[in-house]
């Protein structure tokens, strides 16, 4: 988008929201280490910023005080959690928590199924996650073990990539079909993206 025509997809100045990693857009990094403290937290919306160099919409949000760019295509409003913050299959890794143990549905994250790695989102403010997991964000691997529900319900598996240390919940999983072959390389699809804090002087000017 442009800086004269974005869509900031319904997020409006006031709104709660949940923060999210960014995805990596035409290889695009543009994060900054100290974002990583916010990740999970809510925050309201306090400004629409306009568009960061690869064109996507952001904002500013009370918690860091307005210092970062967040894009509003990679964080969500309070009460719309079950949302995905990436394209994604429900009918192939199911979103639902509250499952109960025993009853829970994996759909197609079965033994042996090739998964891109997303950081987990928060259910009922718990997003049962450890720092030590954000090192494997973004990457292939293969589901060992299918290992029943957390606190919250939500079904998960044990992978790979990081020797079956970690529970890994379903819904911030991705399939990896076709040509996009397995490997331990980092992918785009989840790496973390921002753009640089701004001084008080507007959003325009090609900054980014």
């Amino acid at each position: 988008m442009s800086e004269e025509r974005v869509d900031y997809g319904g997020i409006k100045v006031g709104d709660m929201v949940i923060i999210n990693r960014h995805r990596w857009v035409r290889g695009d990094p543009n994060w900054r280490e100290e974002m990583n403290r916010y990740l999970g937290q809510e925050a309201k919306v306090v400004r629409l910023s306009g568009v960061d160099s690869q064109g996507c919409p952001g904002v500013r949000i009370d918690i860091d005080g307005g210092r970062f760019f967040w894009r509003v295509r990679d964080i969500q409003k309070v009460g719309e959690e079950e949302e995905a913050p990436f394209p994604a299959k429900p009918t192939v890794f199911p979103q639902e928590c509250r499952q109960a143990p025993g009853k829970e549905r994996y759909g197609q994250a079965t033994v042996g199924a090739a998964v891109m790695v997303g950081r987990h989102r928060p259910v009922d403010g718990q997003d049962n996650w450890n720092d030590q997991m954000d090192r494997f964000v973004g990457r292939r691997a293969r589901i060992v073990e299918q290992v029943g529900v957390d606190e919250q319900g939500c079904p998960g598996v044990r992978i790979d990539l990081d020797n079956g240390q970690w529970f890994w919940r379903i819904r911030d999983l991705r399939l990896i079909s076709g040509d996009e072959a397995i490997s331990q390389g980092a992918s785009p699809l989840f790496n973390e993206h921002g753009r640089p804090e701004l001084p008080d002087q507007g959003d325009g000017g090609g900054l980014f």
